[in-house]
């Protein structure tokens, strides 16, 4: 009996010990915010493919937040396009890319009000554009392609939740937009004039992960690129009752949802590894976005992020 009860004890030290030899797993933090290509992580949450106690999804409600959070560590890694990435790094914190998740075929765009005709027509007009480096990015880009000046236009910063109230007030001429947003703005009769088809292969989304975290998180990292596969593999078998559990979370019905997901090549796990090694990706995308970045003072230390491609799993 004593030697049950010495042994009963040791078990309960050996447990209490443990903890402090070899720490329980904290879930890996991942930051995003509403936008249709982060959404399937949502998906693979909602359907059980993504277990939280692995990997915990942050919402934000703006990229700005998700840049913010990065920098501090309050998160691990974060869903962001790659001019968003690039700023991070730029203000000295070393990330790494691990995933690509889509590239905007038409997804961000500039809205104008009904009567305006194009970009040429906002000279001297007020734009709302989101306080991040794309929303900079997507504006100057299309400014530039119009030929129109910077300083013939009025940039107004303003979080992207309120462009559909300022746009129907009429307090902004046009709006620098992603869905959800962009749906809503063309049922107020906006018109599209600039898409980032306009700028193919220019805006890719990533996951990105703070170097101190990425060694440490690795099977996390493994997970949420099957739980990835799995939630787009979902997609395309039950594509009715996955866009509508996707426009759920950002306010779309059935057809804005299959609409939204039209102008998003998603990408799974293979095509992700495919366009992270690719010399394309790393010699001319990057090369192309990080110069037009700092010639616009966008980014004034300019520090590529490293790259780690999740690879799909075998067997």
């Amino acid at each position: 009996m004593k030697a049950n009860r010495l042994a009963a004890m040791c078990g309960l030290l050996l447990a209490a010990l443990l903890p402090a030899g070899a720490p329980a797993r904290e879930p890996l933090r991942l930051g995003t915010n509403v936008w249709p290509g982060y959404e399937p992580l949502y998906l693979a949450r909602d359907r059980g493919y993504l277990d939280p106690a692995r990997v915990k999804l942050v919402e934000f409600r703006s990229a700005t937040q998700v840049m913010h959070a990065l920098e501090t560590g309050a998160i691990d890694g974060g869903a962001l396009t790659l001019d968003e990435v690039l700023t991070v790094t730029g203000r000295g914190v070393p990330l790494t890319l691990v995933m690509a998740l889509d590239i905007s075929a038409g997804a961000d765009c500039i809205i104008v009000q009904p009567e305006l005709a194009g970009m040429a027509d906002l000279r001297g007009r007020r734009i709302a554009v989101e306080n991040t480096a794309l929303g900079a990015y997507v504006l100057l880009r299309a400014l530039e392609q119009a030929g129109l000046p910077v300083e013939e236009i009025e940039a107004v910063r303003m979080d992207v939740s309120r462009h559909v109230r300022s746009f129907e007030s009429g307090e902004i001429a046009a709006s620098v937009c992603f869905d959800p947003t962009r749906s809503k703005l063309l049922a107020l009769g906006g018109k599209e004039v600039f898409t980032s088809n306009d700028i193919p292969g220019e805006i890719v989304d990533l996951i990105a992960i703070r170097n101190d975290a990425l060694d440490r998180r690795r099977d996390a990292l493994r997970h949420i690129g099957a739980a990835w596969d799995a939630a787009l593999a979902y997609i395309a078998d039950e594509p009715e009752n996955a866009y509508s559990m996707l426009g759920r979370r950002m306010g779309l019905d059935l057809d804005g949802a299959r609409s939204a997901y039209s102008r998003l090549n998603l990408l799974d796990l293979r095509a992700s590894v495919q366009l992270l090694t690719s010399e394309a990706f790393r010699l001319e995308t990057m090369v192309r976005v990080r110069r037009f970045m700092v010639d616009r003072g966008l980014i004034a230390h300019p520090l590529d992020p490293a790259i780690d491609a999740v690879l799909p799993e075998t067997g």
